[in-house]
């Protein structure tokens, strides 16, 4: 069962301040439809907004928000159509901290197919994107960082494991021995020379939720452990 679509990017080595690439990711959710217009908005002061901003104002919207302490944007925003959905994002300068830029969509019929998301995702990110990504759902990202995925792989929010749809670039994939994961074999794998790597582990999201495709989860998760290098 999926209760919410959990997208995550994480990047502690690009430069998203200029805001470039969240917007393109975002783009890539408005194509989706899993995000339209915002109702309401949380910025670096604390407190929530009502807002009526357009899917393709988002930009402005974020761009205009006054920076934090340490120059980070940190901007939470959501909307109830055509399903209720958040996007929460902390975005440090380049090398000051992790970058966070996640989508949550609770689930409903509205939501695209597996094998549209999936071809979205894998032609979306390269190593100049991100240092890692994801598609999941809950209650099983949170059953699995809680228990089989402790330790995590690199940390809990950016790469705790193996989930459906993954990418990892450079700054993550330097945790691996990439000779042992080019040994690896999954429902997919898309390399990107030594420096990236698209994987996703099941046909849909749905069969990555299945027992068996949680065994497929832990099976890549084990992997992945075994080609740790720091």
């Amino acid at each position: 069962m999926m209760e919410s679509l959990i997208w995550r990017n994480a990047t502690r080595v690009h430069d998203w301040h200029d805001l470039r690439i969240p917007l393109r990711i975002i783009d890539a959710w408005i194509s989706l439809r899993l995000v339209a217009a915002a109702e309401w908005m949380q910025g670096s002061r604390g407190k929530q907004r009502k807002i009526s901003v357009t899917a393709e104002g988002l930009g402005d919207l974020i761009r205009n928000e006054p920076r934090g302490r340490d120059e980070r944007i940190m901007v939470f925003v959501g909307g109830s159509e055509p399903q209720p959905w958040n996007i929460a994002a902390v975005i440090f300068p380049k090398g000051v901290g992790m970058s966070l830029f996640n989508l949550t969509v609770e689930c409903g019929d509205a939501l695209p197919s597996s094998s549209v998301m999936e071809q979205r995702f894998l032609a979306l990110y390269s190593p100049e994107i991100v240092d890692a990504a994801y598609i999941h759902a809950d209650p099983q990202w949170k059953k699995l960082t809680a228990d089989a995925y402790i330790p995590p792989l690199v940390t809990t929010p950016t790469f705790a494991g193996v989930f459906w749809a993954n990418f990892l670039g450079p700054g993550h994939l330097a945790n691996f021995d990439v000779a042992k994961l080019q040994s690896i074999e999954a429902y997919r794998t898309k390399w990107h020379g030594k420096t990236g790597l698209s994987l996703v582990s099941a046909p849909t999201l749905d069969d990555a939720l299945t027992t068996d495709g949680e065994k497929e989860l832990l099976r890549l998760t084990a992997e992945f452990r075994a080609a740790k290098v720091n």
